[in-house]
């Protein structure tokens, strides 16, 4: 199934108008207020558009929505459902309703400091100026290199690319070149974006403590194995991802 909404151009279009065997470990770039790294832009297109669901708060993770691949989303159903089975909030509304489908945009960088390509999960407002400095240097990004920073904390996280000067460019240019010609595929972003089944969201929703049989009919069996099983790598940073954008 594909959750992802497009790429390049098509991701724009999307975001306005509304490698196998990745080790996830490694794969995502996170940094902490102050921190920069050193990238390469391959090209124009190498980001995507998803729709995300999370709930910070309750331990569920940003993960993207699979209806917008037709397959049943308990994700969506849950955020949707206001009975009277569930938690409540000072306002009597559901504390689940905020863990409704978000944009969010997934980059691909070359990490010129590691040598190897990552992926940076990114809030639509984040993505914007993002977008914009790529958008701005597409013609020179066989040339160019950017230090890729964060700014702020939380909700004030800010992240930009910022082109490196010529005379500066001699420090990283031998990673650089190796990287002339390399294309990003599409399986690169599906596999970091680590998308669930249904199956898997109701085992995750009912550890978080949502009522998966009572209110989706859904009974999860979940075996001692799995107690401890590994879930992968969170894709959230240490500002709330369920930030509405």
């Amino acid at each position: 199934m594909s959750i992802i909404m497009g790429r390049g151009d098509e991701a724009k279009k999307a975001i306005e108008s509304k490698g196998g065997n990745l080790d996830l470990k490694k794969a995502f770039i996170r940094l902490k207020a102050g921190q920069s790294r050193k990238v390469r832009v391959l090209t124009p297109q190498d980001y995507v558009a998803y729709k995300a669901h999370g709930h910070y708060s309750k331990g569920v993770y940003t993960q993207p929505c699979i209806a917008v691949a037709g397959e049943r989303c308990v994700l969506c159903e849950a955020a949707n459902y206001d009975g009277d089975l569930v938690e409540k909030d000072k306002d009597g509304k559901s504390v689940w309703n905020q863990m409704y489908a978000k944009k969010r945009v997934l980059f691909a960088f070359v990490d010129l400091e590691e040598d190897m390509i990552r992926v940076f999960d990114a809030t639509k407002a984040q993505a914007d100026g993002l977008i914009a400095t790529i958008d701005e240097y597409a013609e020179d990004l066989d040339s160019i290199a950017f230090t890729f920073k964060r700014t702020g904390d939380k909700q004030e996280t800010s992240y930009t690319l910022a082109p490196i000067l010529p005379n500066k460019m001699k420090e990283v240019q031998e990673v650089f070149d190796k990287y002339n010609g390399v294309e990003v595929e599409t399986k690169l972003f599906e596999e970091a974006l680590q998308a669930r089944t249904t199956e898997q969201q109701a085992k995750e929703l009912q550890q978080a403590g949502f009522p998966v049989k009572d209110v989706l009919g859904i009974e999860v069996k979940v075996a001692a194995s799995e107690n401890n099983e590994d879930e992968g790598e969170p894709i959230d940073e240490n500002e709330d991802p369920t930030k509405d954008f």
